[in-house]
């Protein structure tokens, strides 16, 4: 049975010597991968509508007793060319296609997470991202996948974060502790208060100009906290380290 699908690509790898086995995300479907019959040869079916992150109406036909689809053509509907402008972009999409590998189901229908990645990728097609606006991604997509951080009060005594000035956020439990209430020797990172309040302003929606030490604090937070969750660092943040 053939299926049309709104769709961003997530992955691709070479195949024999003319395919393409590829992972993409539909917005009703979820994740799926399908091979591409003779895709590295066809500029007719497939044309640049395979290329990492593009926004693409694809047509797939499931297979008998197969994982994978067979893709039968696609479409860019939003290019990715913009992002091809600089490695700021370029390092920001792969942090985010590697985010949805990392947490999307299989088969699973994400309408909701479907539609953040595709307003961010299309952003990135436009402009270079702020600190701002590329944590406020991982945080809302963190949310959307239930590891949302708590960072309003204190996990253990239910202290308000604005009462005090020194606080630890727990990888393990994902929020924040007071340090009356921090485990010595438990993996935590330290937070001053006005880096809390960063991150906090954040989750509200404001684009905020953080300074370079808040930003990297709040990002190798992050990073470790994914970690964490996941078992692994994603390799796509090495990329925007050495921006």
């Amino acid at each position: 049975m053939q299926q049309t699908t709104r769709a961003i690509i997530l992955r691709k790898f070479a195949y024999g010597e003319a395919d393409l086995i590829v992972t993409f995300f539909g917005r009703e479907e979820g994740r799926l991968s399908g091979i591409a019959k003779n895709a590295r040869a066809s500029q007719k079916r497939f044309g640049g509508a395979l290329e990492l992150g593009s926004i693409v109406d694809l047509r797939y036909a499931t297979r008998h007793a197969s994982d994978l689809v067979r893709i039968e053509d696609s479409h860019v509907n939003a290019p990715t060319i913009g992002v091809m402008r600089s490695l700021e972009r370029i390092a920001a999409m792969s942090k985010a296609l590697e985010l949805a590998l990392a947490f999307l189901q299989e088969r699973q229908s994400a309408p909701d997470k479907f539609d953040l990645l595709a307003e961010h990728i299309t952003a990135l097609a436009k402009t270079d991202p702020t600190p701002s606006s590329l944590i406020a991604f991982e945080l809302k997509w963190l949310s959307f996948v239930g590891y949302e951080p708590a960072l309003e009060r204190c996990m253990s005594c239910g202290t308000q974060s604005a009462a005090k000035e020194q606080w630890s956020f727990s990888m393990d439990h994902g929020g924040i502790f007071c340090n009356d209430c921090a485990r010595p020797g438990s993996r935590r990172m330290r937070l001053g208060d006005k880096t809390l309040q960063g991150l906090q302003s954040i989750v509200s929606g404001n684009d905020i100009l953080l300074d370079q030490g808040d930003n990297r604090v709040i990002q190798e937070l992050l990073a470790h906290y994914v970690q964490n969750i996941l078992g692994r660092p994603l390799q796509g943040r090495f990329i925007a380290e050495r921006w």
